[in-house]
């Protein structure tokens, strides 16, 4: 896989988003903007072999208003991305929160990517509500005792 690989897979999304010439600048990197909200970074990681989806869901240097319990919340949802559509949570060097999707390519095609990015969107909006109204236990959780059950073979 290399670059050209993501670049027609990229294409071809974009003749079905009315997005004619879609591809990735020359740092292998194309930014999308969803609903005049989300800022998606499409990333072409430098085996060539997957491309990483981000989208920040907080204004920079957020982080630092963030409590023990809004971090505690924010990692409970990164465990196995459960509650990130298979994605994940992170923090950007300008300290945003944001959050990310892997696209395999080899064998994904614009559909794969079209379906990592509704993923990554449903993620966002999920997590950038739930900053917006303050932390709370994840949702089927107790807000007390043991989260994860062990199970026996």
């Amino acid at each position: 896989m290399n670059r050209s690989t993501a670049d027609a897979i990229l294409l071809e999304l974009g003749t079905r988003m009315g997005l004619a010439g879609l591809q990735t600048d020359d740092s292998g990197v194309c930014q999308l903007v969803f609903d005049r909200r989300w800022l998606v970074s499409c990333v072409v990681h430098p085996a060539g072999d997957r491309m990483m989806l981000y989208c920040p869901i907080t204004l920079p240097q957020a982080l630092s208003s963030f409590d023990t319990e809004t971090l505690t919340v924010l990692l409970r949802g990164n465990f196995m991305g459960c509650s990130t559509c298979g994605g994940s949570l992170a923090v950007a060097p300008d300290q945003r929160v944001c959050v990310q999707y892997e696209v395999m390519l080899p064998g994904s095609g614009a559909e794969g990517l079209q379906q990592g990015l509704e993923h990554l969107l449903q993620a966002a909006e999920t997590w950038s509500n739930r900053l917006a109204n303050g932390p709370s236990p994840m949702p089927g959780r107790r807000a007390s005792g043991p989260s994860l059950m062990a199970l026996r073979a």
